[in-house]
C-alpha cells in the first residue's frame, strides 16, 4: 500500500521537531500495524506514505502538479497492490489578504478547482481522503504580518472552506478527516499553544491529533 499526501506547510512537517509531522507520525501508525501481520522487511518494501507538501500552497497549486508527481511517484515504485490518495490544503487559500480585501483564493474558485482535481482522481479510480482544515489562534495570525503580502486567518472564514470540504466529501463518497472540530476542542479545554506553535502551524502534539484522525480513516478504507 501506498499513501501519497499532498498539501501545504502543515503536509510538510512544519513545526513539529519530534515526529517529522503528521505524515510521518501516520507512517509509524501504519507501520506499527501492518507489523502485527507481515515480517518487518515486507512492511518496508511494500507500504509506504509519500509526503508531497508544499509551503504555502494553495488547491491551484495542487492541481497544476498533482498529476505529474502522482505519476512521477507511481512509476518510481515497484508492486504497488494498493494507493491511496490524500488532499490536504486549503488554509491557504481561506487567507485574507489585507492590501485586497480579498481572500488569497475565491471559495468559489477554491470549489471549483478542488472539484477539477476530484474529477480527474476519480478518472483514475483512486482511493481518495480529504483533510479538513485547522483552526488558529487569532490573537496571533490576524492580522499575521510575517507573510506577504500582509494576511489575516481567521476561523470563521477557515470553517466555510472547511464546510466546502466536508460537502466534498460527501457528493464523492470519499472520507473526511475532521481535524477543526478535535484541535478546536483541545484549544477550549487547554489554550492554543497546546497545540498550535505559532498560532497557524501545529506543534507536536497538534500533529499528533491530525495523524490520529487520519489513520482512522485510512483504516476504514482498507
Amino acid at each position: 500500500m501506498t499513501i501519497i499526501i499532498f498539501g501545504d506547510s502543515i503536509t510538510n512537517r512544519a513545526d513539529d521537531q519530534t515526529g517529522g509531522g503528521w505524515t510521518s507520525r501516520l507512517w509509524s501508525k501504519i507501520y506499527s500495524d501492518f507489523s502485527q501481520k507481515y515480517a518487518e522487511g515486507v512492511v518496508l518494501s511494500k507500504h509506504s506514505v509519500l509526503e508531497l507538501g508544499i509551503g504555502g500552497d494553495d488547491i491551484l497549486g495542487i492541481e497544476n502538479r498533482w498529476e505529474s508527481e502522482y505519476h512521477t511517484r507511481v512509476n518510481n515504485v515497484d508492486n504497488i497492490e494498493e494507493i491511496i490518495v490524500g488532499i490536504a490544503v486549503g488554509i491557504n487559500d481561506s487567507r485574507l489578504e489585507l492590501d485586497t480585501g480579498k481572500n488569497h483564493i475565491s471559495i468559489e474558485d477554491f470549489t471549483n478547482a478542488y472539484i477539477r482535481v476530484l474529477d480527474k482522481m476519480k478518472i483514475l479510480k483512486l482511493k481518495v481522503f480529504i483533510v479538513g482544515l485547522t483552526p488558529v489562534d487569532e490573537n496571533k495570525v490576524n492580522p499575521c504580518l510575517w507573510i506577504d503580502p500582509p494576511t489575516s486567518y481567521q476561523n470563521d472564514i477557515i470553517l466555510k472552506y472547511n464546510e466546502v470540504l466536508v460537502g466534498l466529501a460527501k457528493k464523492y463518497k470519499h472520507n473526511f478527516v475532521d481535524v477543526y472540530s478535535i484541535l478546536q476542542q483541545q484549544i477550549e479545554e487547554n489554550e492554543p499553544i497546546s497545540i498550535l506553535s505559532d498560532g497557524l502551524h501545529p506543534n507536536a502534539d497538534g500533529h499528533e491529533l491530525i495523524a490520529q484522525q487520519a489513520y482512522r480513516s485510512i483504516k476504514s478504507m482498507l
